[in-house]
């Protein structure tokens, strides 16, 4: 008897989500337009995601993106929600449509880029900034952006980032490629259709010859 209890419970929670789910989509596409973040046709967000944006700058998230923040919507444990912000005046994040992207974390100084049915698995950081100094006068409280480290990211379509990635400044990673999960990859172009894994991340094969 306890048992049923329990598992008609678990049954109630779980529509419960599933309402609440459906209820959500157009509150928080309204809270995040209301934000200045311009959003494309149908999005879906499993979760509420995290977004700022410099008042000077622009994020435009494209037709049926799918943000997914919540953990009891994915395979893998998130560390965190999706978060998304643009940092300094004039910096720009673009992602294209049919683009899905789980717990991970885009920050931008200048532009971020992303094509067209592009999957990035959960935890994965892009960054095009070094956010402090090399040099170590000041480091700590620095904002010059002549002093820091500042180069814009390129993802191309259909790339697929695995889990735990990261992307740093100055990446251009071009189309179907795929990304192994725990690469960093840094500065540098990669070829259309390039696996890359390793840190620092290297070309170890080719999608079209596998």
């Amino acid at each position: 008897m306890q048992l049923y209890k329990v598992f008609t419970a678990v049954r109630f929670f779980k529509k419960l989500r599933t309402a609440f789910h459906l209820i959500s989509q157009p509150l928080i596409a309204m809270l995040l337009r209301g934000a200045g973040i311009a959003i494309g046709h149908q999005p879906t967000f499993y979760g509420l995601p995290k977004m700022s944006r410099h008042p000077a700058s622009e994020i435009r998230l494209g037709d049926r993106i799918v943000l997914c923040s919540d953990s009891n919507y994915t395979a893998l444990a998130l560390n965190h929600p999706v978060k998304i912000s643009t940092i300094r005046a004039n910096a720009r994040i673009s992602i294209g449509n049919d683009v899905g992207l789980s717990g991970s974390c885009i920050v931008c100084a200048r532009e971020i880029v992303i094509g067209s049915e592009v999957l990035i698995g959960a935890n994965v950081l892009v960054v095009d900034t070094d956010f402090h100094p090399i040099l170590p006068e000041n480091r700590r409280f620095s904002d010059d952006e002549h002093c820091i480290g500042i180069a814009p990211v390129y993802i191309g379509n259909n790339v697929f980032i695995g889990s735990a990635a990261i992307i740093l400044k100055g990446v251009n990673i071009g189309d179907d490629c795929v990304v192994a999960a725990g690469a960093i990859v840094v500065a540098g172009e990669y070829i259309k259709g390039s696996i890359l894994a390793g840190n620092p991340a290297r070309i170890v094969g080719n999608v079209y010859q596998s």
